[in-house]
C-alpha cells in the first residue's frame, strides 16, 4: 500500500498520530502504551513498506543510526557498572530509537509519502486533543475519571486544577510542546494551501491548538507565539500590516473584557485566573519572572572525569529531582553519558537533520525555523529524547525533501 485507503484515511492517520504523538500510558496495562500499540499496527498494516520507507525517510540518518548504536551500548555499560539502578539514560536512547528511527519510516508510509496528508493528521490529531484539554478544564469529574484510568506521569497530578492534562499522562512542558507542533504543522498547512476558505480555516485550527497550551505548558504558548510571528513576517507587508491593526483590536478587546471573561471561566474552573497569570508570566514580567529565575538557578556541573566518562545518572537517589541539577537536555546529557558521548549524540543528530534540510525544496524559511527551535528547545528540557519533537522534524524534513514545486503550491496570501 503506498497510504491509507479512503475514505478512512485520514481518520485512521489522525488516529495513529493522536496515540503516537500522546503515548498515553493505561492503568491496566502500563508497558502497551498508545504510541507502541500504534507503531506495531503500522507494522501490520505495512508489513513490505519498512525497508522501502526506511531509505527514503532516513537515507541521511546513517551516521546517527551508527552513534546511536555505539551510545546505546555504552550506555548500557554504564548502567551495569556505575549508575546504581538509573536506567533513564539508557531508556531515552532506547526510546529515541524505537520511536524515532521506526516511526519516521512507519508514518511516512502511512501517509502515502506526503507532506500536506502528515501535516493534515498533525494538526488534526492536535486539534483533538485541545478538544480534551478544554474539557478537563472546566471539568473536575473528568480529570478525576483519567487519574483513574491512566498513569501518573511527570509531577503535575493529573486532578490538579491549575495546569489540565487532556487525555494524556500529564500536563506541563512535553503536552504544550506538542500542541505547539499542532501549530506549526497548520500554520504550515495554511502556507501551502491555495484556496483562501481552506487556508482560514488551518489558520482557525492553529488558534485553537495555540490557546489550548494556556492551561497546560508555557513552552508550547511560548513557541507558540513565535510561531505565529513567523508566519506574519514570512507573509508579507500586507499580512504584517492586518496582524498589526487585528493585534491592537484584540488587546482593546481584552482589556475592555478580559475580566469578564476570566469571572466566567473562574465559575468553571476556581483556578483560571492564576492559570492566566501564571500563563502570561513571561511575557508580563520578562526576566523577573519566575521563568528566568528558575532557569538561571539552575547550575551545570563542573568538568571533572566523572563527567567527563559519564555518571549514567539523570534522576537523583529519590526519583524526583535531576541529578545533574538541571532541566536542560543538553546538561542532563552531558552529565549521565559524559561530554565526548554527549557531543557525538547531537553533533551526529544535528548532522542528521542539517543534512536532511539541505535535500528540501519547499519552505526551506520556515522548516529552518523548526531546526533552531528544535536546537533551542533543548536547552529547557530534553525533548530530543521524549521523541515527539525529532519524530515531527524528521519525518517532516524528508517528505519536504520529496516534494517539488509541482506537488506544493503555497497560498498566495492569508
Amino acid at each position: 500500500m503506498t497510504g491509507l485507503r479512503r475514505p478512512l484515511q485520514t481518520g485512521l492517520l489522525v488516529a495513529f498520530l493522536f496515540a503516537f504523538l500522546y503515548n498515553v500510558s493505561f492503568l491496566v496495562a502500563p508497558a502497551l502504551t498508545t504510541g507502541r500499540l500504534a507503531l506495531l499496527a503500522l507494522l501490520g498494516l505495512y508489513p513490505g513498506a519498512l525497508r522501502e520507507a526506511w531509505g527514503l525517510t532516513m537515507a541521511t540518518g546513517r551516521v546517527l543510526v551508527s552513534c546511536l548504536a555505539l551510545l546505546i551500548l555504552y550506555s548500557g555499560a554504564q548502567f551495569v557498572l556505575e549508575s546504581g539502578g538509573d536506567s533513564t539514560q539508557l531508556s531515552r536512547l532506547l526510546n529515541f530509537a524505537f520511536y524515532v528511527l521506526l516511526g519516521v519510516p512507519l508514518f511516512a508510509a502511512a501517509s502515502g509519502y506526503d507532506l500536506r496528508r502528515f501535516l493534515r493528521g498533525t494538526a488534526l490529531a492536535a486539534g483533538v486533543q485541545s478538544a480534551f484539554i478544554a474539557l478537563s478544564f472546566v471539568s473536575p469529574g473528568y480529570r478525576a475519571m483519567l487519574a483513574g484510568l491512566v498513569v501518573q506521569g511527570g509531577n503535575i497530578p493529573l486532578t490538579y486544577a491549575l495546569q489540565v492534562p487532556g487525555f494524556s499522562n500529564s500536563a506541563g512542558a512535553l503536552l504544550s510542546l506538542t500542541q505547539g507542533i499542532g501549530v506549526f504543522a497548520a500554520l504550515l498547512l495554511a502556507r501551502l494551501e491555495p484556496e483562501r476558505p481552506v487556508h482560514r480555516r488551518w489558520l482557525m485550527l492553529a488558534v485553537v491548538c495555540a490557546l489550548s497550551t494556556i492551561v497546560v505548558g508555557r513552552t508550547g504558548l511560548q513557541l507558540s507565539v513565535v510561531l505565529f510571528a513567523a508566519y506574519i513576517v514570512l507573509g508579507g507587508p500586507a499580512l504584517l500590516g492586518r496582524a498589526l491593526l487585528l493585534t491592537a483590536g484584540l488587546a482593546a478587546l481584552l482589556v475592555a473584557l478580559g475580566p469578564a471573561l476570566v469571572e466566567l471561566a473562574s465559575q468553571r474552573n476556581p483556578e483560571a485566573s492564576r492559570t492566566i497569570g501564571w500563563a502570561f508570566e513571561f511575557f508580563t514580567s520578562g526576566t523577573r519572572g519566575t521563568f528566568f529565575r528558575e532557569f538561571a538557578e539552575q547550575g551545570v556541573p563542573p568538568l571533572s572525569l566523572e563527567s567527563v566518562i559519564g555518571t549514567g545518572r539523570v534522576m537523583a537517589p529519590d526519583g524526583v529531582a535531576n541529578a545533574s541539577g538541571s532541566d536542560s537536555g543538553y546538561v542532563q546529557t552531558y552529565y549521565a553519558l559524559g561530554l565526548p558521548a554527549a557531543v557525538v549524540f547531537y553533533a551526529a543528530f544535528f548532522a542528521c537533520v542539517l543534512a536532511a534540510f539541505a535535500r528540501v525544496r519547499v519552505e526551506k524559511v520556515a522548516l529552518g525555523l523548526l531546526v533552531l527551535l528544535t536546537l533551542v528547545l533543548e536547552v529547557k528540557e530534553p525533548f530530543i529524547f521524549k521523541y515527539v519533537l525529532p519524530f515531527f522534524l524528521l519525518l517532516l524534513l524528508a517528505l519536504a525533501g520529496r516534494s517539488g514545486d509541482h506537488d506544493l503550491v503555497p497560498a498566495a496570501g492569508p
